[in-house]
């Protein structure tokens, strides 16, 4: 709670004309619902951010959470009745009856915020006339370029899927430029996925230049759009930058891609041309 306070603050100003006047201020959205799935640590997540930001917030959990869920909701009401702010600003349902129920709530409800599967958002999307943030998969791709240093990629990788696997921003697939596998530095490459036991799931060339290596698996078509969410990673090569570009844009979720190179003309292209909210250069996803 010491963070600035982030209401009434002016980020954008200009005159208009004489005695005309336009300012951009911010301001709270009003009431939230947000649908999570199993993690009961988003109750808390939520609470702070909505209550900081001015907001009131409606929350309903997976059931694998809900006792967990609901007596954290407890502990903050409690908390709150010592402050100036209703306890009433943060609820907890228990029952999709209720979630269906204030689906229709389009005079009371500012903002419907899904967190979780594609499945989930989707639902709500279709199920509301209420604005929907959805949050969706996280396919992140990283792509390592012929002239990566080949020591930090492999640092790099390994941190952006084994640090937190079951994150939206874990990465999934691992794109590779093809004078990697010719060359053999891929086996350098995931020389830490392998320690880990991370099951690589690789296209045929990629597969042959891996051969006796564990945990080295063929891949499938179904690998290519999905998200993991534990110890297994899609890899396939690529002859080119623009190669790679098409395939983030095509199979990633927009998310955070990356690309590793020593390059920084290839980095700003990749950057730029790289449809996602986060484009990371020589970065780990996570």
């Amino acid at each position: 709670m010491s963070l600035p306070d982030p209401l009434g603050r002016i980020t954008y100003a200009t005159k208009m004309d004489e005695g005309l006047n336009l300012r951009r201020v911010t301001c709270a959205l009003g009431v939230l619902l947000v649908i999570f799935e199993a993690r009961p640590e988003v109750v808390i997540n939520i609470t702070a951010l909505a209550l900081k930001s001015g907001n009131a917030a409606i929350l309903k959990g997976g059931k694998e959470s809900i006792h967990t869920s609901s007596l954290l909701v407890k502990v903050v009401s409690q908390a709150l009745s010592q402050t100036d702010i209703p306890p009433e600003s943060i609820a907890y349902l228990t029952s999709r009856e209720q979630v269906a129920s204030l689906l229709k709530m389009t005079q009371s409800i500012d903002l419907v915020i899904p967190r979780g599967s594609n499945a989930l958002v989707s639902s709500i999307q279709n199920s509301t006339k209420i604005p929907v943030m959805g949050h969706a998969d996280g396919r992140c791709c990283a792509y390592v370029h012929s002239d990566a240093d080949i020591a930090m990629a492999r640092d790099v990788i390994l941190d952006s899927k084994i640090d937190y696997p079951a994150a939206c921003n874990a990465l999934e697939t691992l794109l590779v430029n093809e004078e990697l596998v010719k060359d053999g530095r891929i086996k350098d490459i995931v020389a830490g996925l392998v320690e880990k036991k991370v099951e690589l799931r690789c296209d045929e060339d990629i597969a042959k230049a891996l051969k006796g290596v564990n945990g080295v698996v063929p891949a499938t078509e179904e690998d290519v759009v999905t998200e993991f969410l534990d110890l297994r990673l899609y890899i396939r090569s690529v002859k080119t930058l623009d190669e790679a570009i098409v395939h983030t844009n095509t199979y990633s979720s927009h998310h955070t891609d990356t690309i590793l190179t020593s390059s920084p003309e290839l980095a700003e292209e990749f950057q730029r041309r790289v449809d996602s909210a986060g484009v990371y250069w020589n970065a780990s996803t996570r």
